[in-house]
């Protein structure tokens, strides 16, 4: 038998452990898996404002469009996480200051695709 309160126990560790270590793509991966769209919010504004130069927010959203797309069979949540990745990939993209021009065309390129998956 299953006790979910240990079971949600190891998944918060789980996402406290990801977040100590800059794993934010490990944590995007968990809370699909779980399908927890609260959780993915929270990971994708913690990836915005965690000091991390734009490119790598920009690879990281791009796994997690992928992700999105390849491994979340219920459309319900896959396009709530779809439209998630979306904002945080157009803030980086209308983001003039602090993201590069190679930074801001990739999010382009993946905001592109998302809406067309949407």
């Amino acid at each position: 038998e299953l006790d979910m309160a240990k079971l949600q126990n190891v998944v918060h560790l789980m996402f406290q452990r990801c977040y100590a270590d800059g794993a934010y793509g490990h944590a995007l991966g968990v809370a699909f898996e779980a399908r927890e769209a609260d959780k993915v919010e929270e990971i994708l504004e913690k990836l915005g404002s965690g000091g991390d130069d734009a490119n790598s927010v920009v690879e990281t959203l791009k796994y997690a469009l992928g992700a999105a797309h390849d491994l979340i069979p219920s459309k319900v949540f896959r396009s709530r996480a779809l439209e998630l990745v979306a904002r945080s990939l157009n803030r980086v993209f209308e983001d003039d200051e602090g993201a590069s021009a190679s930074a801001r065309r990739n999010a382009a390129c993946a905001l592109v695709l998302c809406h067309q998956l949407l």
